[in-house]
C-alpha cells in the first residue's frame, strides 16, 4: 500500500489499494486514505462531487498527489462508507450474489444521502426494503427487536421507502418491551405520535383478531359440535382403546359442550391468550404448548386447528395494511 506525504497533510495518508486507478484524473480524500478515481464518472453520478469539482475547477488551492489534485469530502464520510459506495458503482457484480448486509444498505443510505448520489441510493433503498419484507408473512423464526424496528422506520420515514413500514411496525408492536418502554420513557423511541397511534389501534385490533380465533375448540366445526368423535370408525388415530371398558374412547373425550369448556379453560388460564395476542402472526399455540395440549387432544384436532391457524395468519397480515393505514 504506498503512502504519500505531503506538506498539506498533517499526516501521511494511505491509497486504497482496491479503488487506485492508473488512469485516474483525481484523488478523494477520506479521513487518512486517499482514492484515485475518474472525475467525470464521480462527477455524474454525484451531484455533490460535480458541485466540488465545478466550483475548483480552475483553482490550485488543493494539494497533488501522483499528479492529480486532491479533493477531501465532507464530513461523516469513512473509507469504509465511501469504499461501499464505490463499489456499488464501479463493481456491482460485488452485489450479483445477493444483497448488502442490512448494516450496509444503511450506511450506504447515509453516504449516498450526503453525496447526492441518487443511483445509490435507489439501491441501497431497494436493499433495505428486501430486508424488510413486506409481502411475506413472518414466520416464528423472523422475529426483529424493536430497536432494529424503530431504526427501521425512522429510515424509512425519512427515506421515503414504502416497503419497510409493514414488517418494521408488526415487529414493534408484537413486542410487549416496546410497549413498556414507551410507556415509561417515550423520550428514546423518537417515533411519531402518529406511527405510535397507528401502531397502537393495529395491536388492539389483531389482539380482538386473535382471541375471537383462540377461543374455538380444535376439531370442533361452526356449530360447536365435535367433528372427531363421529369420525372414529373411519380415523382410528383419534381414539385409543380403553382396556377396562373393552371399547374404544376419544382422546378429546367429552361431548362437544365439554371440549369447549375445557379448551377455553386452557386458553385463559394458561396464559395463552395473551401470548397469542402479542403476536397472532407469529404464536403457534399448538407448537408452543403441544406436550400440554397432546395430553388431552388428538393429533388430528390439533394439526386441523393448526392449520386454520396458519390461514387465518395471512388473512390477518394482508388485512394489517388498512389496519396501519399503509
Amino acid at each position: 500500500m504506498s503512502t504519500f506525504s505531503n506538506p498539506s497533510f498533517d499526516v501521511p495518508l494511505q491509497a486504497d489499494t482496491e479503488f487506485w486507478y492508473a488512469d485516474g484524473n483525481v484523488v478523494i480524500k477520506v479521513d487518512k486514505s486517499l482514492f484515485k478515481l475518474h472525475r467525470d464518472r464521480l462527477a455524474g453520478v454525484s451531484v455533490y462531487f460535480a458541485k466540488l469539482f465545478g466550483s475548483h475547477s480552475g483553482s490550485n488551492n488543493y494539494a497533488s498527489v501522483d499528479g492529480c489534485p486532491v479533493y477531501p469530502v465532507r464530513p461523516g464520510i469513512t473509507p469504509t462508507s465511501f469504499r461501499n459506495i464505490l463499489r456499488v458503482l464501479d463493481t456491482p457484480i460485488a452485489y450479483s450474489g445477493g444483497l448488502p448486509s442490512e448494516d450496509n444498505a444503511i450506511e450506504l443510505l447515509h453516504t449516498a444521502d450526503l453525496l447526492c448520489c441518487t443511483c445509490v441510493l435507489v439501491f441501497a433503498k431497494h436493499a433495505l426494503a428486501k430486508h424488510w419484507d413486506a409481502p411475506t408473512v413472518p414466520c416464528p423464526e423472523s422475529s426483529r427487536t424493536y430497536e432494529d424496528a424503530t431504526t427501521a422506520i425512522l429510515l424509512a420515514r425519512q427515506y421515503g421507502i414504502s416497503g419497510v413500514l409493514k414488517r418494521a411496525f408488526y415487529e414493534a408492536l408484537s413486542k410487549p418491551a416496546f410497549w413498556a418502554v414507551l410507556s415509561a420513557n417515550p423520550g428514546p423511541i423518537q417515533l411519531p405520535r402518529a406511527y405510535v397511534d397507528r401502531m397502537h389501534n393495529a395491536r388492539v385490533e389483531l389482539g380482538r383478531l386473535w382471541r375471537e380465533f383462540a377461543l374455538r375448540a380444535p376439531g370442533t366445526n361452526k356449530k360447536g359440535k365435535s367433528k372427531c368423535q363421529k369420525e372414529h370408525k373411519q380415523n382410528c388415530n383419534r381414539f385409543e382403546f380403553d382396556y377396562k371398558r373393552q371399547r374404544p374412547i376419544g382422546r378429546c373425550n367429552g361431548d362437544s359442550e365439554h371440549r369447549k369448556l375445557s379448551w377455553r379453560e386452557f386458553v385463559v388460564t394458561k396464559g395463552v391468550m395473551e401470548d397469542g395476542a402479542a403476536d397472532p402472526i407469529r404464536y403457534n399455540l399448538v407448537a408452543a404448548r403441544k406436550k400440554e395440549l397432546d395430553k388431552a387432544w388428538c393429533d388430528a384436532c390439533l394439526e386441523g386447528w393448526e392449520a386454520e391457524w396458519k390461514k387465518a395468519r395471512v388473512d390477518w397480515w394482508n388485512a394489517l395494511d388498512s389496519m396501519l393505514w399503509l
